[in-house]
């Protein structure tokens, strides 16, 4: 029969040692019209255990009275391993003790046998294996719900009215870092210091007589010290023996609280770093209104933070920026790396323009939604306003000092040579020396007037085809004077045939003069310098200049580009020099799309070399920016 139907065919196993007896059943079943049984027998104990390995059955008519092993004691090791069969034990008359004793051991019923036993029998097999299918359903029902509250990732747990555990999942288990022999059966009392045991136990008395549920946040402590903050939601409910029973559910919220304060924290460190910076701070929405001012800002803007606040960042921005800035903020937004640094202007209070340097990055959401910038601002306004009194008065200095510069120069000239023949030896020698000051101060002054033109926009470059090898022969030819003063001589090796690049030819001979100069002040033994010029395997011409003397220190080498940068030697300082020839040859070089770089080696010279692109189209003229 199915295992929980109850109308038959029922198969029943008989163990009695009297033949007469399982006669008697056989017969009693048979006559039975309602239901249609399958009868198997055995003679004692030890035949029913080893008839119910083989042979299946949902009731057993046991007898007390066996030989060997007794019905007691063959009924107590069928439940050993088939706790929820049907067993009916069958004993004597007037043996009351002994079904008693039956029944606390397992058994699902008792008979005694008497003249209608037969008549008996049936209803007593239904009432069995009925109890027996409830109890198997009872047992799954349980096991289902056990294995759900295990599976369940929140601590549950149960508690009686006297505040002891029943029972609770592997998650409380694992919560308080014990197991289940620690916890039932015991109190918090027995587990815990007394002031948190005497407020549990007061809150939870409280449930058990209002019945009420609670959900709350409570600070819980495992075995072992460890204290976890939870959210608890407590109620009672009855079970089928109608007792009280505390039911409680724990969410561990001991990291999410510990993120909690540490972002708190952060937010308060933020603030504070919001309102403590010097520069002008400020959070502003995807919309771009201000979300948050700090002081500085409102002092940069001359506006109270409540103005600001009321206003958006599109309001207070200089009308002709107001365009670049929108399309700045956009692109912002896009941007995955969501930084931006550029310059602008606002209108103050007063009316006054303001020049900033804005720095913005994006803030987003977990989803990758922009949340809001970021923005700080660092007045300008006194250092533009200093950079464009500095340029002035450098270029009206240069202009000023150029021209007697030049006329002392002529003057010096003709004293120099017409009339040298009337000066003494003593003064052709001062006149000498004057003559190069003149010109070293004359160098200074033109590099200087480039350096501002350059940082201003407003040098011009005429941009030319030329043929290389005439380029660089103008320029060995230009440079050969001054190699004869250092007894050094400039060597070039062959010259490319028809390579031809579009570049500004004056600037390109003041780049050459510059390297070449340097080439020959630091040759130091060596009686010559090389020019080479080839075409590189990337398509574009090099052409280097190599000297033999000492190398450049590796710790000056990162500055060599720098504005007035010189080796810190005595070496060095004694060659004179502006230390702007290299820095303005490179922002030449690359204002006519070019490369400009160096390789050193101590001991055995330095070649500096620039790059261009040959047959390179011919180009307008254009503003070094």
């Amino acid at each position: 029969m199915a295992a929980d139907d109850l109308s038959g065919p029922y198969s029943v196993l008989i163990v009695d040692d009297n033949p007469d007896d399982r006669e008697f059943y056989r017969r009693a079943l048979k006559k039975v019209r309602r239901a249609e049984y399958k009868v198997s027998e055995a003679v004692d104990g030890t035949d029913c255990l080893k008839t119910l390995k083989t042979t299946y059955c949902d009731c057993i008519l046991l007898d007390y009275s066996l030989p060997g092993m007794n019905g007691l004691e063959t009924l107590q090791a069928i439940r050993k391993k088939r706790p929820h069969l049907a067993i009916i034990m069958l004993t004597g008359q007037g043996d009351v003790d002994l079904a008693v004793d039956a029944l606390k051991a397992g058994a699902s019923d008792y008979l005694t046998k008497a003249q209608d036993l037969g008549s008996r029998l049936h209803h007593a097999i239904q009432l069995a294996v009925e109890k027996a299918a409830n109890a198997r359903r009872g047992e799954q029902s349980r096991r289902y719900l056990r294995q759900m509250l295990d599976h369940i990732p929140d601590p549950i747990f149960m508690k009686d009215e006297e505040h002891r555990w029943v029972d609770a999942n592997e998650a409380f288990w694992s919560l308080m870092k014990g197991r289940p022999h620690q916890f039932i059966g015991k109190t918090a009392h027995d587990l815990f210091p007394l002031e948190s045991a005497d407020a549990l136990r007061a809150a939870e008395r409280s449930l058990f007589d209002t019945g009420d549920v609670a959900v709350r946040e409570e600070l819980c402590v495992d075995l072992l010290g460890e204290e976890h903050v939870l959210i608890t939601k407590k109620g009672v409910f009855r079970d089928l023996d109608d007792r009280k029973l505390l039911v409680g559910v724990m969410h561990d919220i001991t990291t999410m609280k510990a993120q909690q304060q540490a972002l708190a924290q952060s937010e308060r460190t933020f603030r504070q770093a919001i309102e403590n910076a010097v520069n002008g701070m400020a959070l502003v929405s995807p919309e771009g209104h201000w979300l948050k001012v700090n002081h500085a800002l409102c002092e940069l803007l001359g506006y109270s933070e409540k103005d600001l606040l009321a206003n958006d960042i599109a309001s207070v921005t200089h009308i002709d920026d107001r365009a670049e800035d929108a399309e700045q903020l956009i692109g912002i937004w896009a941007d995955e790396q969501g930084v931006r640094q550029y310059e602008k202007r606002f209108v103050h209070h007063d009316g006054q323009i303001i020049t900033v340097l804005q720095s913005a990055s994006v803030v987003r959401h977990r989803d990758g939604r922009p949340h809001y910038l970021v923005i700080q601002m660092a007045d300008l306004t006194e250092a533009r306003k200093m950079d464009r009194m500095k340029s002035e008065f450098i270029s009206t200095v240069s202009h000023e000092l150029r021209t007697p510069l030049t006329s002392i120069r002529g003057t010096l000239g003709l004293v120099n040579q017409p009339f040298a023949g009337t000066l003494t030896e003593g003064g052709r020698e001062l006149v000498t020396i004057a003559a190069d000051n003149c010109e070293r101060l004359i160098a200074l002054i033109n590099d200087i007037l480039d350096i501002d033109k350059i940082g201003s926009g407003e040098m011009r470059l005429d941009m030319r085809v030329h043929d290389v090898a005439s380029l660089v022969e103008k320029a060995i030819r230009a440079n050969e004077g001054y190699a004869d003063k250092f007894g050094v001589r400039i060597d070039h090796g062959p010259l490319p045939n028809n390579c031809r690049v579009t570049i500004d030819e004056s600037r390109f001979v003041q780049i050459m003069s510059n390297l070449m100069s340097n080439a020959i002040k630091f040759s130091g033994d060596s009686d010559h310098i090389d020019v080479r010029v080839k075409e590189t395997g990337v398509g574009k011409v090099r052409i280097s200049v190599i000297d033999h003397g000492a190398g450049i220190a590796p710790e000056f080498q990162g500055r060599i580009f720098g504005r007035f940068a010189q080796a810190d030697s005595s070496v060095a300082r004694s060659k004179n020099g502006t230390g702007l020839g290299l820095h303005i040859s490179r922002q030449l070089v690359e204002a006519m799309d070019g490369e400009i770089s160096f390789y050193s080696e101590l001991g055995a010279g330095t070649t500096f070399w620039i790059e261009f692109a040959p047959l390179a189209p011919l180009l307008a003229a254009k503003n070094v920016a």
